[in-house]
């Protein structure tokens, strides 16, 4: 699958410009995990404003410390069934970096939208 990219509308910092994920299936598993755990109306190929950004990339940031995100992706592994339980582990840690990826990229981007 081609790459997802979301370009910043008014970056403050390096990381707000753009966000390149390597598959859309990256994206996919992040619109899961927000759609089911943190902000459910978010569009599949969304344009955010700014507030918006700031304020998903909060409850993003607000997950991944109370272990929601890492639960999700745990979660799902284990019912895609993708591998031993290291392989499953590292599957679920992958996403979650991409997850923290997307919080710092929202937090500078002053609002987005596909690429």
């Amino acid at each position: 699958m081609a790459e997802q990219i979301f370009i910043g509308d008014a970056p403050t910092n390096e990381a707000g410009k753009e966000i390149r994920f390597p598959t859309c299936d990256v994206w996919v598993a992040l619109h899961e995990c927000i759609t089911s755990d943190l902000y459910p109306d978010l569009p599949f190929f969304p344009t955010i404003g700014p507030r918006d950004a700031k304020i998903l990339a909060t409850a993003i940031r607000g997950a991944l410390a109370d272990g929601s995100c890492e639960r999700h992706f745990g979660d799902q592994a284990l019912l895609e069934a993708m591998g031993t339980p290291k392989e499953e582990k590292f599957a679920a840690d992958k996403y979650l970096a991409w997850m923290k990826g997307f919080a710092t990229f929202l937090e500078g981007c002053g609002g987005c939208r596909p690429g």
